[in-house]
């Protein structure tokens, strides 16, 4: 025993002898492994400037009151790397002995070195979150004070407590695949610990759990356009305050943005309309530092009311026949609806109410007396909620009036707001028929000249054909055009006249001829005139203001009308 102690101050020399320190190894790390008990020692050769390199000893101890023993040889000058199997696990003092044949000394010592059995300092992740492209967990750490760090284990730390090790990277950020951990499930529980390079472990740290975010409209939110918000609180370290954000995502723009207090873990929010897809998130303040979490991103969509099966709609405002205004449309089934008119003057008013419709609708109003003018009319539609949805687009009676021949109306509004070019019939009332006199795009008619009738229009459009209806009329009008003289061109002349008695004129009657048209003559028996003037006012029976014998007078008449030339010739009795 003394003998090894002695060979051991021996051997202490040499290594505190400058110049023969290049000679010596120098031990760098030694590592046990825990379960098999083998050493892993690594180490730099010293000089072996003659190469004289015989071997190395490998020497060790448990504690600092026992003698070194040889726990391993070597022969190999630059293993850098040596593995032997120790007697016990217990931490050992180790140095090595390096032998050349060619140097002052036969033997150099390394520096010595304990068995590194410290594990690194406590590290735990500085936050866990969830990443907003790709929604899978991520978490980052800062490095412990130990210098020898070779990497970290990543935990999952399940309902009983247990920690499944997921990874081990020498990393300070990590991107979990979410089949390790789901991003929108509960129960996400990261702890982490550092391992040196000897694989001595850290304690694994108290584990951290991201905010998990569920979003859900409220059950009337067609009404309310209300939504809630709940999450569960960040674990691992205190919170602060919670972040909310609401986008937009069609859009791109942040409906809200908001703080509430660490102790509230719900949020109600009214949206501004529907039929939107949102990206909603919250975000973990930590107290007192600059570090925060993000939950999981909920993208959610929010529809509107089913859109109608039709468009909502006024099909014509047509007149009837008792002056009175036939109105058709449609309004989604189920759906209320009023139905407003006005004049060309006054305000709306409402016509007509309907707290669920069947679909297809007819209606009479009569409100108006169609003779003086137009009537408008507005439908309004509203959803379940009472709210209105949307309306029809004004649509005008056609309202007919006239100067002598010459016929004026106006389009209903609607026709032309959506592009058609409606067609409009004149007709006339004959015998209770009514029958088609002329045509017109235009809103302006002039009719022909004679008779005296009624008459309206029909407005015919291509909108609302598929509906059943593609016509429209208006208020019928009563026109008094004069009686066409010409159907009666007779010409009429008595063959005696009685100047003093019931028909003390000579004249014609033809009520196709005017004055100015016809020439009369008067000869007596001698071929002399007596009389010449306008036919259609006569001859009274006189010469000069004197009376004429009762006698037989010969008469030439004459009349240029209408491009006809007419010449008549006879004799005519005077009897007083």
């Amino acid at each position: 025993m003394y003998k090894r102690i002695f060979h051991i101050v021996l051997f202490l020399v040499p290594l505190f002898s400058k110049g023969q320190s290049d000679y010596a190894p120098h031990l760098q790390r030694a590592c046990l492994d825990r379960v098999s008990g083998e050493l892993t020692l690594l180490f730099s050769p010293g000089k072996d400037s003659c190469n004289s390199f015989k071997k190395y000893r490998l020497w060790g101890r448990t504690d600092t009151f026992s003698s070194f023993e040889l726990l391993d040889e070597a022969t190999t000058f630059n293993p850098l790397s040596w593995k032997t199997l120790l007697p016990n696990k217990k931490r050992w003092q180790l140095y090595v002995s390096a032998y050349y044949s060619c140097t002052p000394g036969d033997s150099f010592l390394s520096n010595f070195l304990y068995i590194d059995n410290v594990p690194p300092s406590y590290v735990e992740p500085d936050s866990v979150s969830i990443d907003m492209s790709n929604q899978n967990l991520i978490a980052g750490w800062s490095n412990p004070p130990e210098t020898d760090i070779m990497g970290y284990s990543m935990f999952r730390v399940d309902a009983l407590g247990n920690n499944v090790l997921i990874d081990e990277q020498n990393v300070l950020f990590y991107s979990f695949l979410n089949s390790d951990f789901p991003s929108k499930q509960s129960g996400n529980r990261l702890a982490i610990a550092a391992y040196d390079s000897c694989r001595n472990g850290g304690v694994i740290s108290n584990f951290h759990s991201p905010v998990l975010l569920q979003v859900n409209t409220n059950p009337n939110y067609l009404c309310d356009k209300g939504l809630q918000l709940n999450w569960t609180p960040y674990i691992g370290w205190e919170v602060d305050e919670y972040e909310i954000f609401i986008r937009d995502a069609d859009r791109g723009v942040l409906l809200h943005q908001s703080r509430v207090v660490s102790t509230v873990n719900s949020f109600a929010y009214i949206l501004p309309y529907l039929d939107v897809r949102l990206d909603v998130y919250v975000r973990a303040h930590k107290n007192g530092a600059l570090i925060s979490s993000t939950s999981n991103r909920v993208d959610l969509f929010v529809s509107d009311f089913p859109k109608p099966s039709k468009r909502t709609s006024l099909y014509f405002a047509s007149v009837s026949e008792t002056h009175k205004i036939d109105l058709e449309g449609f309004v989604n089934v189920g759906d209320s609806f009023d139905v407003f008119y006005k004049s060309n003057t006054s305000n709306w008013l409402l016509m007509h109410s309907t707290s669920s419709s069947g679909g297809k609708f007819q209606l009479t109003h009569g409100l108006n007396d169609t003779r003086i003018g137009s009537v408008s009319f507005l439908l309004i539609r509203y959803n379940e909620c009472g709210q209105a949805a949307d309306s029809s687009l004004i649509i005008k009676s056609i309202h007919l009036t006239g100067s002598d021949r010459d016929l004026q109306w106006n389009d209903n509004f609607q026709w032309e707001a959506l592009g058609d070019n409606p067609l409009y019939i004149i007709e006339k009332e004959v015998s209770g028929n009514w029958i088609s006199i002329g045509n017109t795009s235009n809103k302006t008619f002039t009719l022909p000249p004679y008779g005296r009738y009624q008459v309206r229009i029909k407005g015919e459009s291509t909108l609302w054909a598929a509906e059943g209806r593609g016509y429209s009329y208006s208020n019928p009008i009563s026109v008094d055009l004069g009686f066409d003289s010409s159907l009666l061109d007779t010409f009429l002349i008595p063959n005696a006249f009685t100047p003093e008695g019931i028909n003390p004129i000579f004249k014609i009657s033809n009520p196709a001829v005017s004055l100015g048209e016809s020439q009369m003559q008067i000869f007596n028996r001698w071929g002399a005139i007596i009389f010449q003037g306008d036919a259609l006012i006569g001859w009274d029976g006189t010469v000069n203001g004197n009376s004429v014998p009762d006698n037989i007078y010969i008469y030439r008449i004459k009349a240029l009308y209408r491009s006809k030339r007419i010449e008549k010739a006879g004799t005519v009795l005077i009897l007083r």
